[in-house]
């Protein structure tokens, strides 16, 4: 297996070309992060894109794609459902040419926590419609398109994520916070295209952090099942912080995790 390291575009303050223009030399991957909160967005424009594409080959350093959000609870109604699908659809095309690696996809949920919705099969059947609405576009293969795990357990789209045919991206901080216990991310390791690794304060409920010593253990567990996959895909693996001191403290941490228990 190779493990390509990489970083955020929102690694220190300041726009996505900036971020990539500090992060391209030290980095194998940059997830271009895209949102839309509260009406705004930042959809690359084609010169954008354009420049992106000389540092990709500047530097060789490829892309992953952080398809938007609502970065928190919705209600699922039909003008969701629209909005969603047409923004991600946005995401998708504006950084086609960029030819990502992958495309991170929030399965989006009424209400933070363990349980997406008090009534699960109508949210369901909504994130079901959404997502074969957007694949209805066939924009790029469903294996480039990675679901991620939320606040919520992964188990209850882990059916749809394989008869859809689509890939994993394993956010093993999210996984520790939420679910420490639950050991279904071994499963999902054959599916997985994208590792987002951070830090976690569990007991002030925070994480996208610098590593602590407390994360230690778990990283190197990671690290361990990585290597008895044994097998000779491409892995990005994306250090998910927002703090240019943090994602040091991360890079330090993993190389150190490495040379214990990689190879």
């Amino acid at each position: 297996m190779k493990l390509l390291l990489g970083a955020t575009s929102c690694t220190f303050e300041g726009t996505i070309l900036q971020n990539v223009c500090a992060m391209a030399p030290q980095v194998d991957d940059i997830e271009l992060i895209l949102y839309n909160c509260q009406g705004d967005n930042n959809f690359l424009s084609a010169s954008e894109v354009a420049k992106l594409r000389q540092l990709s080959q500047e530097f060789n350093v490829g892309y992953t794609v952080h398809l938007p959000s609502s970065l928190g609870k919705v209600d699922m109604d039909e003008r969701w459902l629209n909005k969603a699908v047409d923004d991600w659809r946005k995401g998708v095309e504006c950084t086609l040419d960029l030819q990502p690696r992958a495309y991170i996809w929030h399965w989006e949920a009424e209400r933070f926590g363990l349980s997406p919705a008090e009534d699960l099969e109508f949210w369901h059947s909504r994130v079901r419609e959404a997502a074969e609405r957007f694949l209805s576009y066939n924009l790029v293969s469903p294996k480039l398109l990675c679901v991620e795990n939320l606040s919520f357990a992964y188990q209850f789209i882990y059916d749809d994520v394989r008869e859809l045919e689509l890939s994993v991206c394993l956010d093993i901080g999210h996984w520790r916070r939420f679910y420490p216990e639950d050991n279904l991310w071994k499963e999902l390791l054959p599916k997985v295209k994208v590792i987002h690794l951070h830090g976690v304060d569990r007991i002030n409920d925070c994480d996208h952090l610098a590593f602590s010593k407390d994360d230690k253990c778990y990283w190197q567990e990671l690290a361990k099942a990585l290597r008895e996959l044994n097998d000779d895909r491409e892995l990005v693996l994306t250090f998910e912080v927002f703090n240019c001191e943090h994602w040091q403290i991360c890079q330090s941490m993993w190389k150190s995790i490495e040379r214990e228990e990689w190879l």
